[in-house]
């Protein structure tokens, strides 16, 4: 019996390879595509997105501490008082700020919080009838989103979000909450 070539051998295992990476490309496309499609309803689908790419205007707000039990009633935008605000960035901000938030690569879904969210910055993001709250925690960098008053979905910010940290340092110069969290940010 005549044992198989050497070219026949490199064959097979070029294909056995070929399989392989061709599998491995299949599952990052599904991951992908599960991805954008949760960013997707993280911004209420197609038409959110585009508020957040393209907003009319972004009001900033400082949320006060919420009392009591902090968890209950989380996923009520009515709960979270507003401390000061409405801040409407300016076109610079608005652009750092569409452009953090608007990126997929830099949201990551189903993470725990590093911390007890506290959500201390709201971003009402304006598009012609359409309203999105982004509820922000500069500790742990959790989001939360919100449709008009409805909750969409809980994000963790991966990058980008000095930006947002140096806005909102610069908007409340004299909040010692925020400047505290530079300070704490600052050391690490």
């Amino acid at each position: 019996m005549k044992s198989p070539g050497v070219k026949w051998i490199a064959f097979c295992g070029l294909m056995l390879v070929m399989l392989l990476l061709g599998s491995i490309l299949v599952d990052v496309i599904r991951v992908r595509n599960r991805h954008h499609h949760r960013f997707e309803a993280s911004y209420g689908g197609p038409t959110g997105v585009f508020t957040i790419q393209n907003p009319d205007q972004i009001e900033v707000y400082r949320l006060a501490p919420r009392e009591g039990d902090s968890q209950a009633h989380w996923q009520e935008l009515e709960s979270y008082r507003v401390q000061s605000g409405p801040i409407t960035l300016s076109d610079s901000e608005k652009q750092q700020v569409s452009l953090v938030f608007g990126t997929e690569a830099n949201l990551l879904y189903d993470m725990l919080p590093g911390c007890r969210p506290s959500y201390e910055i709201r971003f009402h993001f304006v598009k012609d009838n359409q309203n999105l709250n982004l509820l922000v925690c500069l500790q742990c960098n959790m989001v939360l989103f919100f449709q008009d008053d409805r909750y969409l979905d809980t994000a963790s910010l991966l990058t980008n979000s000095a930006k947002l940290l140096e806005i909102c340092f610069n908007l409340w110069p004299d909040d010692p909450a925020i400047q505290d969290m530079k300070k704490h940010k600052n050391s690490h």
